[in-house]
């Protein structure tokens, strides 16, 4: 999955005629990632504790929905046949080893027992020794299998996404 960028957004307070305006005066691509804040605060709206409280709400939204989207996202490429998204520990060593991981999501809440061999760079990762020897790296250490994953996919520049609900070593691909 590509498009890792961060969650961007204006959040615009104030009153709602001001709040247009400003609207208006933005840039096409700036208005686009505008979100009102319907408390404005100050004298007539609220105190700016009610104001923070709904710029934090407004934008606890729009990171919400952004995570949603690349999830949404996930859940359209698994099992296509075009293999932009993975899993599995093999396919997804596969990709991590290859550099075509560009966010690596890993379920907190599945335990991933055992360990995998790292080579001389952090993306050479295998199951056993051998295997990463007949890749063409030599293992240098064995590490618990979520920090394996995690620096294999921070060596080749992926994004990580946490998960929860049970799913566990899927990869989206470039």
């Amino acid at each position: 999955l590509a498009d890792h960028d961060p969650v961007v957004a204006h959040l615009l307070a104030g009153e709602a005629q001001a709040r247009s305006q400003l609207r208006d005066a933005l840039g096409e691509r700036a208005a686009a990632i505008a979100v009102d804040v319907e408390h404005s605060g100050g004298r007539s709206g609220g105190t700016d504790e009610q104001l923070a409280a709904a710029v934090d709400a407004a934008a606890r939204d729009v990171v919400d929905a952004a995570r949603q989207a690349v999830l949404d996202r996930l859940d359209q490429e698994t099992g296509r046949p075009d293999g932009l998204a993975v899993g599995g520990l093999e396919p997804v060593l596969q990709a991590l080893r290859a550099q075509q991981v560009d966010t690596l999501f890993l379920d907190g809440g599945v335990e991933r027992p055992g360990t995998l061999w790292v080579g001389d760079t952090p993306s050479q990762v295998a199951t056993d020794a051998e295997r990463l020897r007949g890749l063409g790296s030599e293992p240098v250490a064995q590490v618990p299998v979520d920090a394996a994953l995690l620096g294999a996919a921070a060596a080749s520049g992926a994004a990580f996404e946490p998960l929860g609900g049970g799913r566990t070593g899927l990869v989206g691909k470039p």
